[in-house]
C-alpha cells in the first residue's frame, strides 16, 4: 500500500515540479495560478491537470485547441514516482531522503536545461543549502562536508578551466553540490558515467546525422539519469 501512495504523491510533486522548471527560467508565477495549456494558453481544468490520468484520457491532445501535448510530460510523470518507488525498495531510510531530495531538485535542472540550456542560478543556491542541510542531518559532522566540498570545487573547477567549451558553469555547479551531498568519489562516478553516455548517444545520433558539431546539448539530463543508475545500483 505504501507504494501505492509513493506512486500516487510522487506523480503530483514531480508534475509540479515540471510547471515550476517551465516557469521559473521565464520568470513566470506558478505558485498561485492556474497551468494553462503551452499551445493556446487557455486555463486547463481539473481533470486535465491530473498527472498520467489527463494524458492518457485526452490521448495526449490538448481538449482546449486539439494540439499535440508533449510526451516528456508524461515520461516524467510516470519515471519519476517509479525512480521513487524504487529508492525507497533499495535505500535506508536515511539515504532515502538524501536520494529523494537530490532527484527532486535534478529533475527541475534536468528540465530547464532541456527546455532551455539554462540553470537558474538562485534555485542553484537553495539546492546546495537542501543538499548540505540533508547530509548534516544524517551525519551530524560538518569537516566530511566541507573536505567534499573543497575536493569538489577543486576537481570540477580544474575542468572547467580547460574544458569550458565541452562543458557549462552550471553543469560544474550541479557537480560540485552533488560531491557535496554525497562525497567527492562519489559524484565523480556520476559524473563519469553521465560523460560516457552523453559521448554513445551523441556519438549514434552524429552517425545518423540527426545533430551537427554545432549542435548544443543539455548535460544535466545525463547527470541526471546516470545519478539513478548509481544510487540504484551502486
Amino acid at each position: 500500500m505504501i507504494y501505492i501512495y509513493l506512486f500516487v504523491y510522487s506523480s503530483i510533486i514531480f508534475s509540479f515540479i515540471h510547471v515550476a522548471a517551465k516557469s521559473i527560467p521565464r520568470k513566470k508565477p506558478f505558485l498561485f495560478r492556474f497551468s494553462e495549456c503551452d499551445t493556446c494558453h487557455q486555463q486547463l481544468g481539473i481533470i486535465e491537470i491530473i498527472p498520467i490520468f489527463s494524458y492518457c484520457w485526452n490521448r495526449g491532445y490538448a481538449t482546449c485547441c486539439g494540439s499535440r501535448i508533449q510526451s516528456i510530460y508524461l515520461i516524467y510523470e510516470v519515471l519519476c514516482p517509479i525512480v521513487i518507488c524504487l529508492f525507497f525498495s533499495r535505500l535506508g531510510w536515511e539515504e532515502f531522503v538524501l536520494a529523494a531530495v537530490i532527484f527532486a531538485w535534478l529533475t527541475f535542472f534536468s528540465l530547464t536545461d532541456y527546455y532551455y540550456l539554462h540553470i537558474p542560478n538562485v534555485t542553484v543556491y537553495l539546492f546546495l543549502f537542501f543538499a548540505c542541510l540533508f547530509r548534516w542531518l544524517t551525519e551530524f559532522k560538518i569537516g566530511p562536508i566541507l573536505n567534499d566540498f573543497v575536493w569538489s570545487i577543486l576537481f570540477f573547477g580544474t575542468l572547467y578551466f580547460f574544458f569550458k567549451r565541452g562543458i557549462g558553469l552550471g553543469d560544474i555547479k550541479l557537480l560540485i553540490i552533488l560531491g557535496t551531498a554525497l562525497g567527492f568519489l562519489e559524484s565523480y562516478s556520476i559524473f563519469c558515467f553521465a560523460v560516457i553516455m552523453a559521448t554513445v548517444i551523441i556519438g549514434i545520433l552524429f552517425l545518423l546525422k540527426k545533430v551537427n558539431r554545432s549542435t548544443y546539448f543539455p548535460f544535466v539530463p545525463f547527470i541526471y539519469f546516470s545519478f539513478i543508475c548509481y544510487m540504484t545500483f551502486q
